[in-house]
């Protein structure tokens, strides 16, 4: 156990009333507060395109998001994988090799801010909607939930 997740835990050197310490009595609780658990964060899990290599018309840009609900309510969750959190911030970004941006999109929360795959088309064009030349280009999703951020890469091969 570490303190920095301890519910109970407090820095007191002397007898204090502390309600995050519980007492029972014949199995109810007569004293503090029962902790409750954060929601779990979104994580991002994979990032991949499809068709890959692509031929420079369009490509299907997919990643997982995963999550584990911790502490008292992740035994009521286990029978409920799907975790949501409506104020998830998904940004999928593309870059040349040497980390150049060439296109962005920010969603939020609503059908993508759930664990599970998720797609969503990108047209092949930069932001300035130029279409892009041969190469290899870096595709990288980050997620933003609970006050916690991931992000993963995948590659893209675009032979026209």
């Amino acid at each position: 156990m570490t303190q920095g997740n301890d519910w109970s835990f407090a820095p007191y050197t002397s007898f204090t009333n502390w309600t995050q310490v519980t007492g029972y009595l014949n199995g109810s609780l007569v004293w503090g507060q029962e902790p409750v658990a954060a929601p779990a964060a979104l994580k991002v899990y994979s990032a991949v395109a499809f068709p890959n290599p692509s031929q420079g018309n369009g490509t299907t840009l997919s990643f997982v998001l995963n999550g584990t609900a911790t502490g008292p309510a992740a035994a009521l969750d286990a029978n409920h994988p799907l975790l949501l959190d409506p104020n998830a911030k998904i940004t999928l970004s593309i870059y040349t090799t040497t980390w150049r941006l060439i296109w962005t999109q920010t969603l939020t929360g609503g059908a993508y801010g759930t664990t599970g795959e998720h797609e969503l088309y990108w047209n092949e064009r930069d932001i300035k909607n130029a279409g892009l030349a041969n190469g290899l280009y870096i595709l990288r999703v980050s997620v933003e939930s609970q006050g916690q951020k991931s992000s993963t890469s995948g590659k893209i091969l675009i032979l026209q």
